[in-house]
């Protein structure tokens, strides 16, 4: 009996324990069920929200915005309760008032498409989504998001030089950009991305508590530009450019005293707010077939016939090399005969009578400069004349730290025969003397060069940053002047050949006397008037380019510049730019003055 209760009483407690056992391990499995499904609570609160950070502007050396930014707003539209006519008049209305600036069409179509039932509009401005929002304030179909843009403040007279932003590529995305972000295209603004695009910040959810991590601002970036300088030029170039049926042109102006670049402009610019959300096919068409070339920089970037402005860079060989001194003198009578029936002439076959190295230089004369490098070839060779082309870079980059700088050419009997296959002549070595045959240059090359006579032989490399700092006003690069080189030039060389650009200016018989006599600046200046061909509907025009380049004081300093027109006719036509820009910036009145 005893046992039989003891067998009971076992059987009782092994049944409790299983119970006990089980009811544990169902237990434990609640808890560790509640704990994955916590787990993985935490987990779906983790997702990111990434903020982008303000990017960083640019700004002249007196500190003007040349950037800026705008807020720019999405519009995301709920279609679950439209019909037909809601459809058509939503779409009626975003039509009429313009309020999408990437496609239109694109959109009428996402709102007819009966699968979709959202549809975003981008790019708003805050006066558009302000309309919007007050035809539409009573209905509760849209949700309104929006974004920082950049913006240009002065878009043509900075597009070759800040450039623009536009929409990542795919090659972008594939290097860490989010497909809705924005990245530097070209110019300034694509070399310095990395300094200007900041650090994106995050925002996320650990449970019910919001975690932020701030986005980092980009640097800003202080250029040795002078805006009113830059206006300037750009509105002079634009106006020449149309008066003279030119096919743009650029200019550049540099602070003789550390290379400083004050103005650099290339026309016709392109209104680079376009670019950041694209184009239409048709404005892009009918911006690179334009005769202007709008996304050519002529200021850096398009090298051309410098004409007769490459008679400095002569003048300075033949010193030099002691083939002529200040007494040496040739009498000029319209044409040198050259043999085999081809003469070499003065521009316009005139006669300019007995004279030396200045009246050479202030008059232009072609005869004089070819007669004495003729003389100098037949003794020395072509290489001494290369050489001291080389010496002023003509052929190689100034290195001004801007992308997109060309190089140029200085022609030469062994490039004709390397590139051109071609046999050199007397006629050649007189083209390359006065700047023609397949001598190229750009504004800022020739830029250096009269800064380079004004400096006696300092040759800096022009540059284009003053400093970075970041968003709390530090310095974290500033930019030193640079002597690349230094040029040797004896005192004779310099006082001669500045007293024929000088006089250029100055003497009646100057080539630009007309307009250049009685302004301030003691004005230093050789024109140019390269000849050329443009084609023009499969046929080859006759054309010349316009030069003109020099120095100028302004208070207490010196400053040296090219200026060029495409097609725009001779250095004559262009020294009236000098002469505007010139008075304007004695007016002390740039962007506005009426010259």
């Amino acid at each position: 009996m005893n046992e039989g209760n003891n067998n009971k009483s076992y059987f009782v407690t092994v049944g409790a324990l299983g119970i006990f056992i089980l009811f544990s391990i169902y237990s434990l499995t609640l808890q560790l069920s509640a704990r994955e499904f916590v787990t993985k609570s935490i987990d779906l609160n983790l997702g990111e929200i990434e903020l982008k950070p303000k990017r960083g502007n640019f700004y002249d050396r007196n500190g003007v915005p040349l950037t800026g930014s705008e807020n720019i707003y999405s519009i995301s539209i709920d279609k679950t309760n439209f019909d037909d006519e809601k459809i058509a008049k939503l779409a009626n209305f975003i039509i009429e008032n313009k309020l999408n600036f990437t496609s239109n069409d694109k959109v009428i179509d996402d709102l007819n498409n009966k699968d979709l039932q959202t549809v975003t509009l981008n790019d708003f401005t805050e006066a558009q989504e302000k309309l919007f929002k007050d035809n539409y304030a009573a209905d509760s179909f849209y949700s309104v998001s929006f974004d920082t843009r950049r913006t240009y403040n002065y878009p043509l007279q900075t597009t070759h030089l800040i450039g623009y932003e536009g929409k990542v590529s795919q090659e972008d995305i594939d290097n860490g950009y989010a497909p809705d972000d924005f990245i530097g295209k070209y110019k300034l603004e694509a070399q310095y991305e990395n300094e200007l695009k900041g650090t994106k910040g995050k925002k996320y959810y650990v449970g019910d508590v919001e975690v932020q991590e701030n986005p980092e601002p980009g640097d800003d970036i202080t250029l040795t530009i002078d805006n009113n300088l830059q206006q300037l030029l750009y509105r002079l170039l634009q106006k020449h450019n149309e008066e003279n049926n030119a096919a743009g042109g650029g200019g550049v102006v540099i602070d003789d005293s550390n290379g400083e670049v004050v103005a650099l402009a290339s026309y016709p610019g392109i209104n680079t707010n376009d670019f950041l959300t694209g184009i239409s096919t048709e404005d892009y068409d009918k911006l690179i077939t334009d005769r202007s070339a709008p996304f050519n920089d002529k200021a850096i970037g398009t090298a051309d016939a410098p004409g007769s402005i490459f008679k400095i860079i002569t003048a300075f060989d033949l010193l030099e090399n002691k083939v002529i001194d200040k007494d040496s003198y040739f009498f000029s009578n319209r044409c040198l005969d050259l043999g085999g029936g081809y003469n070499f002439c003065e521009y316009g076959k005139l006669s300019y009578g007995n004279m030396n190295v200045e009246r050479a230089l202030y008059k232009s004369s072609n005869m004089f400069f070819c007669n004495f490098l003729l003389a100098q070839n037949a003794n020395s060779g072509f290489t001494p004349f290369k050489n001291s082309a080389n010496l002023f870079s003509i052929g190689s980059k100034t290195n001004i730290d801007l992308i997109g700088e060309t190089a140029g050419n200085m022609d030469s009997p062994e490039y004709r025969k390397d590139f051109l296959n071609l046999t050199w002549f007397d006629g050649d070595t007189c083209n390359t003397a006065i700047g023609q045959g397949a001598v190229l240059v750009t504004p800022i090359q020739m830029a250096m060069v009269a800064s380079a006579i004004a400096n006696k032989g300092v040759y800096y490399q022009p540059h284009i940053l003053k400093d970075i700092q970041d968003v709390y006003k530090n310095v974290v690069k500033q930019t030193e002047p640079i002597v690349a080189k230094q040029i040797p030039i004896s005192d004779e060389t310099l006082r001669l050949i500045n007293s024929g650009m000088s006089q250029v200016a100055n003497n009646p018989e100057g080539t630009v006397y007309y307009f250049l006599n009685n302004l301030p600046g003691n004005i230093r200046a050789k024109t140019g008037t390269a000849e050329t061909y443009e084609n023009i509907d499969g046929q080859e025009i006759y054309r010349t380019h316009g030069w003109i380049v020099g120095t100028y004081d302004y208070n207490g300093k010196s400053y040296s510049f090219a200026f060029h027109l495409r097609y725009g006719g001779g250095g004559f036509l262009i020294g009236n730019l000098l002469k505007e820009y010139v008075r304007c910036v004695y007016a002390n009145d740039a962007p506005g003055c009426d010259a």
